[in-house]
């Protein structure tokens, strides 16, 4: 509300962002593949604080690396809000699980 009472034009375009985004997230949710379970009960591990994201130390604890998790943060985290979100960890885990089941395997 307190948006839309600054300007009705950036409230119209920040809905038109979550509405995009929900429905990336419904597609990339309801679709089944083989390590999608175990995808998302490490993401539930990693997420100590319990918030539903995985923010860079929580990362950095899973890959033993704070490196890694830098480089993956900097490519994965496509709303730029410093931390994963859980379709966001699909989404890539699903791009290596598309290249090669046995990598996704390793990674997880």
């Amino acid at each position: 509300k307190s948006v839309f009472d600054k300007s009705e034009k950036s409230c119209g375009l920040i809905l038109g962002l979550y509405e995009k985004q929900i429905s990336q997230n419904r597609e990339l949710t309801s679709e089944d593949w083989a390590l999608k379970a175990e995808a998302c009960r490490i993401f539930t591990l990693a997420d100590k604080d319990g918030n539903g994201f995985i923010d860079m130390a929580e990362l950095a604890n899973v890959r033993n690396s704070e490196k890694y998790a830098e480089a993956m943060l900097d490519k994965q985290d496509t709303d730029a809000d410093g931390k994963l979100s859980l379709p966001e960890w699909l989404r890539h885990l699903k791009s290596v699980f598309d290249k090669s089941e046995k990598s996704c395997g390793l990674i997880l």
